[in-house]
This record gives structure tokens, C-alpha cells and sequence, in this order.
């Protein structure tokens, strides 16, 4: 090798020890802001997480309180229940009822480690969600059952109202001995009437709904049974009278039940109000009011008290519920005389919340029997 090759290669060799010791010095400038980088990463990402985590948290609390409204109580107690459910105990939590809305804030101090360079031993997370329940509906386009309640929110005695506290309780929808009206304000208090002369049966009449979609109290037998088995095809909003049905229609109510409810139903211990909202079990019942004679308004229990006169002709809607119609084994023997008389009754449970059919605009102010949209996430 000549001395010329020898002194390149020694050049060669001291440039690339040089080079090389370059490289590890700019490794060790740059290693300490690498980690420093990837910890802020893990930091911000474990900040993140807890975010994500804490808004599913707030959305579900702020759903289930709205779910609630308007019992402030209950919206509270649902929102607690929750975001413990879903995330634990948040450092700081607030709830708020805002009319029909719900709104729930939640803040978690999340430990940092690599942000400490800069004086910070937490990262603060921050998260709101505000939920609204719908308005109550404004009236029913098709799908009315054909009997009534007479709304039991009138009387004395808050305990059988329609309301959200009553979830499955029983309700004589029709009592099916004779088409009388009975203005009965005990009307679901009892599954179980009094005896005959306890007048606590609920209403003995049926709604004239044709199949036509019309209302008069000319409607046939064939027009109950199809509103029983279909839903009647017309359309009633609150405030609207419907004719009452004259004369008797016994025979043919367990006939069409029969036929709506089919030969295997969803059984009440296995009804979910979500996914079983649909099935044939479920009928949208006018609540109604009757009207005083000689006022023209709402006929009260103070009115029957006083043995005041009630149109016998119709009737005025004030809002539907949804029921759970009971077959006839699950009502059983109602009266307890071992007779089969009581197989044209119908019972319902009431299931508010249970939405199934297409309702009419809302009416401001008119009043809630369970039928609100779900709740929904405005923010």
C-alpha cells in the first residue's frame, strides 16, 4: 500500500470517528426533548381519555335526568346514579335542572408527570352536556284505541294519575257489563272493582271511531273491533270531541283482543319498553273529559258529586297514554264471582315513556300522560 492510500484511510477513519461523535452529541442535545415530547404525548393522552371518558359520563347523567323531568328530585338522583355508573366520583360534579332541560358538569384533576418541567401536577378536564325532554304531544295521527279513560288527574286522590310514578299499574280501561257512561274518578285505583254497587269500574263506554276514520256514535260493532285490532285510521288532537258509541258491544271485545294480541304476546316480565315498543300489546288510549251540560266545560267530580247532567253524546280528548293490554288469563276472575262475565273487560298497564305511532305538534302547556319523545343531547 502506498504512503498515499495509507494517509486517505487515516483521513477517512478521523472523519468518520468525527461524524460519529457528532451524531452522539446531537443524540444526547435531542434525547432529553424526545422524552420530554413523548411524555407530554402520554400526558395529554391519559388528559384525553379522561375526557372522552368523563363526556360519556355527563351525556348519560344529563339523558336519564331529562328522562325524569319534570320530577327535579328524581332528575337529580338519575344523573348521580349515572356518572358513578359510567366514570366513579368525579372531583367536582353539578347538576342543574333548567325547566325541560337537564344539564350536567363534570371536572376531574387528571396527574401529570412529564408536564411537571413546567410547574403543573395536574391537567384540569372539563366537560358539560345538556339534555331536553320533547314536549308533551298535541294529538294522535291513527292508531287510537277505541275505549277511554277518563282522566283520572282530575279527582281528588293523586294516586292513581297518570303519571311517571305509575309505571305498570293496572287500569280498567273497559268494563264491559253495559255502554253507560260512568263517570268513575276511582278509575285505576283498584284493578279489582268494588262490588256492584261501589261504582268503582271505571268508564262503561266505547268511542264511536269508524273504520273510515270519521267519529259519530252511528258507529257498528265492525268499527270497535277494527280500531281494536288496527288502531283507529283518524286523527284527534287535544281539545277535539269524539262521539260516544250507543248501545251494547259485549260479545266481540275478547274476540278482538284476542285476534290484536296474537297466540304467543311478549309477556309482561319480558317487556322491554325499548325494543317491544311496537308490538301489539301496546294501544294508545284517549284520555278524555267529559262536559258538564249546562256549562259546557269540563265536567269535575264536584259535578258528579252534585249529581250535575254530563253530555251523553261525546266526549273531549285531553291527551293518549300508552297501555299494556292483559290477556284474559292474566286478568282472571275480576269480580271474584266465578263467572267468565268479566272475559269483555279490558285491563292495561299503564307504561309511560312508550312512543309508537306518529303524534301531532306539540301543544304548549297541554299535559304530560307519558308520552314524551326520549330524551335527546342539546349541547
Amino acid at each position: 500500500m502506498t504512503k498515499k492510500h495509507k494517509a486517505y484511510n487515516i483521513k477517512n477513519r478521523v472523519r468518520r470517528n468525527f461524524e460519529r461523535g457528532n451524531a452522539l452529541i446531537m443524540l444526547a442535545v435531542a434525547l432529553p426533548v424526545l422524552i420530554g415530547i413523548a411524555g407530554l404525548a402520554l400526558d395529554y393522552g391519559r388528559g384525553a381519555w379522561t375526557q372522552t371518558q368523563l363526556q360519556k359520563a355527563a351525556d348519560s347523567g344529563a339523558l336519564a335526568a331529562a328522562g325524569e323531568l319534570p320530577y327535579v328530585y328524581q332528575a337529580g338522583d338519575r344523573a348521580v346514579e349515572m356518572v358513578a355508573a359510567n366514570f366513579g366520583d368525579p372531583d367536582d360534579a353539578t347538576y342543574t335542572s333548567l325547566g325541560d332541560r337537564y344539564r350536567v358538569q363534570l371536572t376531574e384533576n387528571v396527574p401529570v408527570y412529564f408536564m411537571r418541567i413546567f410547574g403543573r401536577t395536574t391537567m384540569k378536564v372539563s366537560v358539560s352536556a345538556t339534555a331536553i325532554m320533547s314536549m308533551p304531544i298535541g294529538g294522535l295521527n291513527g292508531g287510537a284505541f277505541p275505549f277511554a279513560i277518563i282522566n283520572p288527574n282530575l279527582n281528588s286522590d293523586p294516586a292513581d294519575d297518570l303519571d311517571p310514578d305509575n309505571y305498570g299499574r293496572e287500569y280498567i280501561i273497559m268494563f264491559g257489563e253495559d255502554n253507560v257512561m260512568v263517570p268513575d274518578w276511582a278509575n285505576g285505583s283498584d284493578p279489582v272493582p268494588e262490588p256492584s254497587d261501589g261504582n268503582s269500574r271505571g268508564w262503561r263506554g266505547a268511542l264511536g271511531l269508524c273504520i273510515d276514520g270519521t267519529s259519530t256514535e252511528e258507529a257498528g260493532t265492525d268499527d270497535v273491533v277494527y280500531a281494536m285490532e288496527h288502531g283507529w285510521p283518524g286523527s284527534a288532537n287535544i281539545g277535539d270531541p269524539l262521539s260516544v258509541k250507543l248501545g251494547n258491544i259485549d260479545t266481540p271485545i275478547n274476540t278482538a283482543r284476542n285476534n290484536l294480541l296474537g297466540t304467543d304476546p311478549v309477556s309482561w316480565l319480558d317487556f322491554d319498553p325499548v325494543y317491544d315498543a311496537d308490538c301489539s300489546r301496546v294501544v294508545m288510549v284517549p284520555i278524555i273529559h267529559m262536559v258538564n251540560v249546562t256549562r259546557q266545560d269540563t265536567y269535575t267530580i264536584q259535578d258528579y258529586n252534585n249529581g250535575a247532567a254530563w253530555e251523553h253524546d261525546y266526549i273531549v280528548i285531553d291527551g293518549y297514554a300508552p297501555f299494556f293490554i292483559e290477556t284474559v288469563e292474566e286478568q282472571g276472575d275480576l269480580d271474584g264471582d266465578g263467572n267468565a262475565d268479566d272475559r269483555d273487560w279490558i285491563v292495561g298497564r299503564f307504561i309511560p315513556g312508550v312512543q309508537t305511532r306518529n303524534f301531532a305538534p306539540p301543544v304548549a302547556g297541554a299535559p304530560d300522560f307519558g308520552l314524551y319523545c326520549p330524551p335527546r343531547l342539546v349541547e
